[in-house]
């Protein structure tokens, strides 16, 4: 058998609204009414990354930007210092479970490398804002939100290597109403006297870990 095509009836008034079609040496192929995609039953997880417009934060110093030589190749890379922060902000993503169950909240996390072999702990601060999406035209629903400061630690134990690749959860953003296209700015940041790593820590990524449970939107601003 070359083709193989199976038709569903779902609850949809007794309609037939859905055709999967697998045809050997070919894409899989599957066909849904208008506004209709694949739901996931149990969500999965994927990477949200911030863009490449980070920014300074008022108030604090701005970071400086260091050379590295990391396995024999030479980067650039953001270091946080104390009291150093830098800005940015993630968008909610077409795919991701719009729910409000706390364990379908995205979590944030960073890549991070100390920059000596030196002992003590590492403590980051994540300062987020949420910013729902105002796609009518009309004036904005609601203000930008804060949201409660999240941290995360880090103890280098001694003996750690020069550059070791650490990835350190600032746990899930709290419970909330999101939607495609909302933005959820925040400040990264060390803080004087917080922590007792004293060098400087390179900020390699800084990353959402977002529950999925479609391929995409249904509409462009419509999960």
């Amino acid at each position: 058998m070359s083709e193989v095509t199976i038709k569903a009836a779902l609850a949809d008034a007794g309609n037939l609204i859905n055709e999967i079609a697998v045809k050997a040496g070919e894409d899989l192929t599957i066909k849904t009414s208008e506004n209709k995609t694949l739901v996931l039953d149990q969500a999965v997880w994927r990477d949200e990354y911030v863009g490449s417009d980070w920014g300074n934060a008022t108030g604090n110093a701005a970071p400086a930007f260091g050379t590295y030589t990391i396995g024999g190749i030479a980067y650039r890379k953001i270091s946080l210092d104390a009291n150093d922060a830098r800005t940015n902000c993630f968008e909610i993503p077409h795919d991701m479970v719009l729910s409000e169950e706390e364990a379908l909240q995205p979590e944030v996390h960073a890549h991070i490398r100390p920059t000596n072999d030196s002992t003590g702990t590492v403590i980051l601060f994540f300062e987020p804002e949420w910013s729902k999406a105002n796609t009518s035209g009309a004036n904005p629903v609601t203000n930008p939100e804060a949201l409660a400061e999240m941290t995360a630690t880090l103890t280098i134990a001694a003996g750690s290597s020069n550059f070791p690749h650490y990835v350190l959860s600032f746990g899930k953003l709290p419970v909330k109403a999101y939607n495609i296209g909302d933005l959820i700015g925040f400040k990264v940041s060390r803080k004087t006297g917080q922590g007792t790593y004293t060098s400087d820590i390179i900020i390699e990524k800084l990353a959402l870990h977002v529950p999925v449970d479609t391929n995409g939107s249904r509409q462009i601003y419509v999960k």
